[in-house]
């Protein structure tokens, strides 16, 4: 009942400063995208004079010719229902910039995934193809796949995680697959450094039978032609089968040429 009676003495407010107050309505769901309406200047005023949301009305921060209707400021949850009413001088009718957000997807998308300690999560809107869920991260100048995910399992609210293992430094991370279109579809990329990773060294760039970092890391041991021979995880690296000559070491976030004798 006091929510009916803010409404209406908002709405009377409203009518006082226009003569021809009239409305626009929108109803969708929250996709964790902000709406924007441009709001036309009426004098020394502004056309919206109050909008409402799921029978909440906001009549505050409306001074501008730019609105940003924030639906997580307002405790609205990923996928609510949302009814917006908006209030204005009908001579002069705002602008809703990007109805299109509150619509339901039409299609398969990702949401920009999130990282916290060194877990990286992410959502997933409309119908899943039965194409894995790769989990990529830039590391030596590719694009590299560290983990693939069945998108049929099941989880909860659509949210997929994944354990990273970062190297030191900025690391860069993005997600991919095929939709049913047999398109392929990425998230944004994101950016992600580990408070608990340091950067790592080689010992000796001239070693004999063993390879040694500072700490563990992953490494892959090329010749100078580009061919892999050696990939691993660890601290110390057997290299004693490894022909005399020059070699190209990636490790960390670095690359390095080492020299067998």
């Amino acid at each position: 009942m006091k929510r009916f009676a803010s409404i209406i003495f908002f709405l009377i407010f409203c009518l006082a400063l226009s003569a021809q107050t009239d409305s626009i309505y929108l109803k969708g769901k929250y996709f964790e995208s902000n709406l924007y309406v441009f709001n036309p200047s009426v004098g020394d005023n502004f056309s919206v004079c109050m909008y409402v949301i799921n029978g909440d009305s906001i009549y505050n921060e409306l001074k501008s010719n730019a609105i940003e209707i924030d639906f997580q400021l307002l405790g609205i949850q990923i996928e609510a229902d949302v009814e917006i009413i908006i209030y204005f001088d009908s001579l002069f009718p705002p602008l809703v910039v990007n109805p299109e957000v509150i619509q339901s997807p039409q299609k398969f998308k990702f949401s920009k995934p999130r990282i916290k300690k060194d877990i990286m999560s992410w959502r997933v809107y409309g119908d899943v193809s039965d194409y894995p869920i790769e989990v990529q991260q830039f590391k030596w100048n590719f694009w590299r796949v560290i983990e693939e995910i069945d998108p049929l399992d099941t989880v909860e609210n659509n949210t997929y995680s994944a354990q990273l293992i970062p190297h030191s430094g900025d690391n860069k991370f993005r997600v991919k697959t095929i939709n049913l279109a047999d398109e392929v579809v990425y998230s944004k990329d994101i950016e992600y450094r580990s408070p608990n990773v340091t950067k790592v060294d080689i010992k000796e760039l001239k070693i004999k039978n063993e390879l040694q970092f500072s700490s563990e890391t992953e490494y892959e041991i090329y010749t100078l032609d580009g061919v892999m021979l050696l990939s691993g995880r660890d601290r110390y690296v057997d290299v004693s089968k490894l022909d005399t000559g020059e070699y190209w070491v990636n490790f960390d976030n670095q690359t390095a040429k080492i020299k067998k004798k």
